[in-house]
């Protein structure tokens, strides 16, 4: 399950911040109706212009013996022209690989073919009567989803702009080694999710503002592990977050401090000290 959260001060397109199940954090830029609206617009255009080119075709070809064919080719491009194309390419159509769009799951995750033909097929409800269905629809949802998307648990995304949030790039441990941390140590999902949305929004705070959040959550470990008082939290969080993703690449490259912990450490899980 990922959590997401909308930063604050953007009024129309959000930006979504989801955990994926490996717990590292990215953002999505959610395109707006606008946007969308011109890619649907630019994929119309495209449909258009085949089927036109295939009624000159097979009218050469064919005469009036021709007019079934052009209407199963209607057929197939009206139900499946965006599901095909999203489903084969990564959730685009035409339209949308123009103007950077692109349709993903909720939590972040490419779409499958069956979200694809789902919401593919719950485009004429939207676009009844004269597309007011999914418009409203996308502006009273906090995702800018149509009746497609929320049937079919996806949302698009302005394509590029999706970044991976690390927050840890200048974390220089003064006080604090990663030996601190039990070997046996396993945080649980919802440790993992609060230290992955704590790194997200680390690098928009002030230092002092950092050690104020990070102590209502490290001052449990500090306690439990019998870690020095003075342990720094914003530094100890870090540290978590990385051995919850079991960064060792990450770990091997942060510079130690000079002088080693000498306190005794409990093991959370066993109660037993660890040098």
């Amino acid at each position: 399950m990922s959590i997401e959260k909308f930063q604050s001060g953007v009024s129309l397109d959000c930006t979504l911040q989801v955990v994926t199940p490996e717990n590292v954090c990215f953002d999505y830029r959610l395109a707006g109706p606008f946007p969308r609206i011109v890619a649907l617009f630019t994929d119309y255009l495209l449909i258009a212009a085949i089927l036109l080119g295939l009624v000159v075709l097979c009218s050469t070809l064919f005469g009036e013996a021709s007019v079934g064919l052009i209407l199963l080719s209607f057929f197939i491009l009206q139900w499946g022209y965006a599901a095909g194309l999203e489903t084969l390419c990564n959730g685009q159509t035409a339209g949308k690989k123009m103007l950077g769009l692109r349709v993903v799951s909720a939590s972040g995750l490419p779409i499958n073919a069956q979200q694809a033909f789902l919401r593919g097929f719950l485009r004429t409800a939207d676009l009844i009567p004269y597309g007011f269905a999914g418009i409203f629809s996308m502006f009273f949802s906090r995702k800018f989803q149509r009746l497609g998307d929320l049937a079919a648990g996806t949302i698009v995304v302005i394509e590029g702009k999706q970044t991976q949030v690390s927050g840890i790039k200048d974390v220089k441990l003064t006080n604090i080694s990663p030996e601190i941390i039990p070997s046996k140590f396993r945080p649980d999902p919802a440790l993992i999710h609060a230290l992955a949305l704590f790194i997200a929004r680390r690098p928009k705070l002030s230092k002092p503002r950092r050690r104020e959040i990070a102590w209502y959550l490290a001052r449990h470990f500090i306690r439990l592990w019998s870690l020095p008082a003075n342990t720094d939290p914003d530094e100890l969080l870090c540290l978590l977050y990385l051995h919850s993703i079991s960064d060792e690449s990450i770990l091997s490259k942060i510079e130690k401090p000079v002088k080693k912990q000498e306190d005794p450490v409990m093991n959370w899980l066993t109660g037993e000290v660890v040098a």
